[in-house]
């Protein structure tokens, strides 16, 4: 008999999207045909891990989620209580702080096999600098710390939905609704910025819609101390979400800086206004090469552009130029002119179109120098250190040519192998229309065989077509 915790394991990995169904029952099958022999099952996720389909890291995470979502598990000092989502970077939960006896949102990440003592420091380090950050458009952060085995992050308990579910369930967001929404995030950038922290995964499903219309920007769970070192090679930056990562994320850029958030953000917004992000595709590699070649495509509501939505349009693709040194530079430029299209929606049709017009103005007569050097991240860097991230930059940007060659040969092989099928099954169709030949011209001479027997049989007298037959 299969145990329960197998089902329940399925299910989770599964609902994280980290294996498919049939992968599933696949593994289900094996510990079935296990027990019909009489023997021990083996657990589920070494059968998952052993196939391939699961890490050691991803298994460890379910088996952590699993057992958290028991009723009244503590971590730390405070008791779950109800799983609310999970994500590529932890579960969060509901829970009771028992000291404070309040609800809180504790998100949880597993500590994999084979970190090292500087990785629980580096949690905690980023976690406190998320908690210093005070600002209404963030979620609050109140305690982090480390339980048997799982780093947990306690946060403010917000009611209401993510835009990303807003989107789902009634669609793409009005013009006005949407810039609010931009406005209070790039509020919240902007602050975080000025305390050195960059979020690094923005995006719809991490922008928060509270049940009093409060815009709040959470998930902080890529974010990154970008003053501690920000030239350092040592650690490896996580790309965010695909759809909405910028280029330089996609290049694995060492030195990544606000401006990597002002074009997620970019991004998020064309989502908001549309209901699909700006570069579709069906696989990771598509999407990536496509947010480091193609255009920012205009964001097509449906209706007639206004001249407030063509001013926002230009507005998004300031933020989202391919080029670093071509986008706002920081939070705060960009805020001024989503003030300013806020303010034109608030006036009669003719004063928001002249607005709106002297804001994409205003945008073309700020277009940079394409052939100025890209401007430092931080100030007073030593000229060997930008040598050193020029150096950084052509070797991500080789190696991301690479991996889209690679991409490239891989559907090539694949056409190849249809193309070769194809081929196959066209040679066996030709050797059945051959069999079927061979059998007709068989048929055919058997029948002439039969004439000139008849034939003979006639000349001889033999042939008597109207006889009845002997018995």
């Amino acid at each position: 008999m299969i145990p329960e915790e197998a089902f329940r394991f399925g299910e989770a990995a599964i609902r994280r999207g980290w294996c498919g169904l049939a992968e599933v029952v696949d593994a289900l099958a094996h510990l079935r045909a296990a027990a019909a022999k009489g023997e021990v099952p083996p657990a589920i996720e070494d059968v998952l891990v052993s196939g391939g389909v699961l890490s050691d890291e991803r298994a460890a995470a379910l088996l952590v989620e699993l057992r958290l979502e028991s009723t009244g598990e503590l971590v730390g000092g405070y008791r779950i209580l109800a799983r609310l989502g999970s994500g590529g970077m932890g579960t969060v939960y509901k829970a009771q702080h028992l000291r404070m006896d309040r609800p809180v949102a504790l998100k949880v990440l597993p500590v994999t096999e084979g970190e090292e003592e500087a990785d629980g420091e580096r949690f905690l380090r980023e976690a406190r600098a998320v908690a210093r950050l005070e600002h209404p458009h963030i979620v609050r952060g109140f305690d982090a710390g480390e339980h048997r085995g799982t780093r947990f992050l306690a946060m403010e308990l917000l009611e209401g939905e993510t835009t990303l579910q807003v989107l789902r369930r009634i669609g793409p967001f009005p013009e006005r609704r949407a810039l609010t929404v931009v406005r209070s995030v790039a509020s919240a950038l902007d602050h975080a910025w000025r305390h050195g922290v960059i979020h690094r995964d923005v995006k719809p499903s991490n922008v928060f819609m509270t049940s009093d219309q409060r815009t709040v920007l959470f998930d902080f769970g890529l974010a990154k101390k970008v003053v501690d070192d920000p030239f350092s090679s040592g650690a490896v930056t996580a790309m965010g979400t695909p759809h909405y990562a910028s280029p330089e994320q996609i290049r694995r850029l060492p030195d990544l800086d606000g401006r990597t958030d002002i074009y997620s953000l970019g991004c998020t917004w064309f989502h908001l206004l549309t209901g699909r992000p700006p570069y579709p595709g069906s696989s990771t590699a598509e999407i990536a090469a496509r947010h480091l070649k193609d255009p920012f495509p205009e964001p097509a509501t449906g209706k007639e552009p206004t001249e407030t939505l063509k001013a926002a349009a230009a507005v998004m693709r300031r933020m989202c130029e391919k080029e670093r040194a071509r986008r706002y530079q920081d939070p705060g430029a960009l805020l001024a002119d989503l003030g300013d299209l806020s303010a034109a929606l608030d006036r009669d049709e003719n004063s928001a179109a002249k607005t709106a017009r002297a804001i994409v103005e205003k945008l073309l007569r700020r277009e940079p120098d394409p052939s100025a050097p890209e401007i430092p991240a931080y100030g007073g860097v030593p000229d060997l250190l930008l040598k050193v991230q020029a150096l950084q930059e052509e070797n991500a940007r080789l190696f991301c040519e690479r991996d889209l060659l690679r991409h490239e040969a891989a559907k090539d092989e694949t056409n190849i192998e249809h193309l070769e099928a194809e081929n196959a099954r066209l040679a066996c169709s030709r050797d059945l229309l051959d069999i079927e030949v061979t059998a007709l011209r068989g048929a055919m001479d058997g029948l002439r065989l039969r004439r000139e027997a008849q034939r003979r049989a006639r000349a001889e007298g033999r042939f008597a077509p109207d006889a009845p037959p002997a018995e």
